[in-house]
């Protein structure tokens, strides 16, 4: 007997909502306030379509940003975080190439203090640099601190053109960034299976809960 019953919609709404939980268990995991992720994605978004990134890429990023922290369940070491994390996105099929990619690559800077891979320069993807945009500006204290800290991580954390970006969205009224809604439609229909992503989903969170 199938988990979901088929109700005739389209199954990538549905997968795309447990998506939006798998984020927010991960936020929960690390202890991110509720509703962090899909700012986070909402933030990223935002400033790739600022930035001129194309639909596609934008869609892999509201994923990314999503499924951020999904890397923190039942990781107790927590320095693997964006490893692990890229390792399960890779797992759902039905999420556009890129996320895993970007999710590995979130904490990556640009001057190759960053890690897992301390990746450098060019060699950081520019979505994911994005991520990384996004993370700093929702962690800062309004948008004067926001526009500081991305200052001072210009040519560090952060590729100069990035921090001049954000300085320019923000300083001709960017306004404030509003959680993202899941883009279903770029999901893989073929690869949609709601039953088998909420048992992949409920097999993670039981082996975190067996292992605490």
């Amino acid at each position: 007997m199938p988990l979901f019953k088929d109700t005739g919609g389209d199954p990538r709404e549905l997968v795309a909502t447990i998506l939006a939980l798998y984020g927010a268990l991960g936020d929960a995991a690390c202890g991110n306030p509720r509703g962090f992720a899909a700012r986070k994605a909402g933030a990223a978004v935002a400033f790739a379509e600022a930035a001129g990134v194309d639909a596609g890429t934008r869609d892999a990023l509201a994923f990314a940003a999503t499924l951020h922290a999904v890397g923190a369940i039942g990781n107790a070491q927590g320095g693997d975080a964006p490893v692990l994390a890229a390792r399960r996105c890779a797992q759902i099929a039905a999420l556009p190439p890129a996320t895993a990619e970007l999710v590995r690559a979130q904490a990556e800077h640009w001057d190759g203090t960053g890690f897992p891979d301390q990746l450098r320069w060019d060699a950081v993807p520019f979505p994911a640099q994005l991520l990384l945009l996004a993370e700093i500006v929702l962690r800062s204290t309004g948008e004067d601190e926001a526009l500081e800290r991305v200052n001072a991580e210009s040519g560090r954390a952060l590729a100069p053109p990035v921090a001049a970006a954000y300085a320019a969205w923000a300083l001709h009224g960017g306004g404030a960034v509003e959680p993202v809604v899941l883009p279903y439609a770029a999901l893989d229909a073929g690869a949609c299976d709601p039953g088998a992503l909420f048992e992949l989903v409920a097999v993670t969170v039981a082996r975190a809960v067996g292992a605490s």
